[in-house]
């Protein structure tokens, strides 16, 4: 086209382009190769159907749709139509439809191609959320293809989610049985395993992968994941060295390494490997977080203030963190900073009960502001009606700031609420054990 000589090219050459183009998103250049291909073989149907893909990634799915019925019209068992349609269907959210068409293809086609049709499947059923409909179509797969890793991984994610996990557990056990070499098998036993808690379990399922193929580095991550859950710190920390043997650029690594440490309250350690971490990625969230408490166990308040700020640079919509932030700021004797940022978790979690409690002392103790935190307990009533430890905390403040009258009508809502949690008023001010007042009141619940 370039020295505007005619020539003349194989239709599979053409289709080849035009997929080329279409998957590159250079749909000019598909649009060109599309056009050659419809002026050489007008009537080929493999040439219509590339085109109604072309229409479907130029944002014209309607009109490709209409195309491809009209091609199937004919009685014809268009395969690649009927793969074509189901894909765009599925890309339009029109998932039910989209499997059918599919499930047509599957009919007619040949066990080399049947494994990517049924990928499609499982993908339009994932988009759809239909997990439990994805499982017979994932071990199909794993049938024709017995080291099928993605849909293992795909089976174990459905027993997962559904919450089928000990079924899981079965199914790749009686694998792991037939095939006690399928590192994949094994892998996904050990996953399931971790998932419900059954950590010695896991351990030896991520032994035997390791066994088999000694730099599987994610059985290895997940080994020393689950020694930690056990707090078998030592040992996930022998098995995240063996693993920066091979694997020294994996700033996953060092931070896993560091979280070890840090279980230890070995900070120094952590630190060190925190910092390796982000030598590899700056950028590695966890690796921030981790110097966060790491620089706090060391009673560093201010840098772990420093780093808390990157971090919430891109997880502003994490309440924990804003409490978090404000407990370093209670540290470094920033008291309205730390309000503030108590204030901001709480919008993003009003629920969490004990940052409200949290706040009224701050307000009391370090503000003396009694009235602040009555304010800000009522509020935080708005959203946890009638909770027991507000209540009793409402009361417990009245008492401290002489609002006798205000605290004994919260005192006796607090014990209609839930009088078995009365002694909350003591924890909350153990001054006020000898508080004459208070002790009738509770004599008439208790």
């Amino acid at each position: 086209m370039n020295n505007h000589q005619p020539s003349f090219f194989d239709v599979d050459e053409l289709l080849e382009l035009v997929d080329y183009y279409i998957v590159s998103q250079q749909l000019p250049f598909a649009r060109r190769a599309l056009d050659i291909a419809m002026s050489q073989y007008p009537d080929n149907k493999d040439v219509l159907i590339y085109q109604c893909r072309y229409y479907h990634a130029s944002g014209r799915s309607l009109k490709a749709v209409e195309m491809l019925h009209e091609i199937l019209k004919n009685g014809e068992e268009n395969v690649e139509a009927l793969i074509s349609l189901g894909e765009i269907l599925s890309d339009m959210g029109k998932y039910a439809e989209a499997v059918d068409y599919l499930e047509s293809a599957l009919k007619l086609v040949d066990d080399e191609e049947k494994q990517f049709v049924i990928q499609q499947i499982v993908d339009a059923l994932d988009d759809a959320g239909q997990h439990h409909k994805m499982i017979p179509y994932l071990k199909e797969l794993i049938i024709i293809n017995p080291g099928n890793s993605e849909a293992m991984s795909g089976i174990a994610y459905c027993f997962n989610i559904l919450n089928r996990e000990e079924e899981g557990v079965a199914y790749f056990s009686k694998i792991a049985d037939a095939d006690p070499y399928n590192t994949y098998a094994w892998f996904n036993l050990g996953t399931l395993y971790f998932g419900i808690g059954l950590y010695e379990k896991a351990i030896d399922a991520f032994g035997y992968v390791l066994a088999i193929e000694p730099k599987f580095t994610t059985a290895a991550i997940k080994m020393g994941s689950a020694l930690s859950a056990l707090e078998r710190h030592d040992s996930a920390i022998d098995v995240y060295n063996s693993v920066l043997e091979y694997e020294k650029k994996d700033a996953s690594i060092y931070c896993y390494l560091a979280y070890c440490y840090s279980q230890k309250k070995d900070f120094q350690s952590a630190i060190h490997n925190f910092h390796k971490s982000l030598v590899l990625d700056a950028e590695m969230t966890e690796s921030h977080l981790g110097l966060v408490y790491a620089y706090a166990g060391l009673d560093q308040f201010d840098i772990a203030y420093r780093h808390i700020l990157l971090v919430l640079l891109d997880y502003d919509d994490v309440s924990d963190l804003w409490f978090y932030k404000a407990y370093l700021e209670e540290q470094l004797d920033n008291y309205q900073g730390a309000i503030d940022s108590f204030r901001k978790g709480l919008a993003i979690s009003p629920t969490d009960v004990n940052a409200w409690l949290s706040l009224a002392g701050m307000l009391t103790d370090y503000l003396n502001d009694h009235y602040g935190a009555l304010d800000m307990i009522d509020e935080a009533l708005k959203t946890n009606i009638n909770n027991p430890e507000l209540l009793y905390r409402s009361a417990a403040i009245c008492f401290e700031a002489s609002f006798k009258n205000e605290g004994i009508v919260r005192l006796h809502r607090a014990l209609t609420i839930d009088k078995t949690k009365s002694e909350l008023i003591f924890l909350y001010n153990p001054l006020l054990e000898n508080n004459s007042t208070i002790l009738e009141i509770l004599n008439q619940y208790l």
